[in-house]
């Protein structure tokens, strides 16, 4: 979609949240439930997941358990791989994979063909996450414009 003064509006931020604390037991999965709670009703087979995670295994498998738990259906493309883990920057660049592959109506190619199953359809509504490695977690909920 373009706006009258030439712009190119690529996706809509629907929602987006952080938070900081412990992540004893089960304390990160709560924080992710709530902070994805935006996404709640995204049909899951138009829905791809930018995962922004650390390279820390422990903290990945366990997004990886709550990604496939609450979002089953939905592509996950875990960039960390392609880009590395730059801190700070790691959620913008989310952001921006999210709105490019909705504002072009992608279906985003898996970034591990081993581990990432392809897209059927286009997505239209991305989730991006990033899991600090300290401490700090967010969630953006994007969608595609009409």
């Amino acid at each position: 979609m373009q706006e009258a003064q030439g712009a190119w509006i690529y996706a809509t931020i629907d929602a987006v949240g952080g938070d900081r604390g412990s992540r004893e037991g089960d304390r990160l999965e709560q924080r992710l439930q709530y902070l994805t709670a935006p996404a709640a009703d995204a049909d899951p087979s138009r829905t791809v997941v930018f995962s922004g995670t650390t390279g820390f295994p422990d903290l990945a498998a366990r997004e990886k358990t709550f990604l496939d738990a609450q979002f089953p259906k939905a592509a996950v493309r875990a960039y960390g791989g392609l880009v590395g883990h730059a801190l700070e920057s790691q959620f913008p660049l989310g952001l921006a994979f999210a709105a490019l592959s909705l504002g072009a109506g992608a279906k985003v190619p898996p970034f591990d063909p081993a581990g990432e199953a392809p897209m059927e359809k286009p997505a239209k509504t991305a989730i991006v996450t990033t899991i600090g490695h300290a401490r700090g977690e967010g969630i953006a909920v994007l969608s595609a414009e009409e």
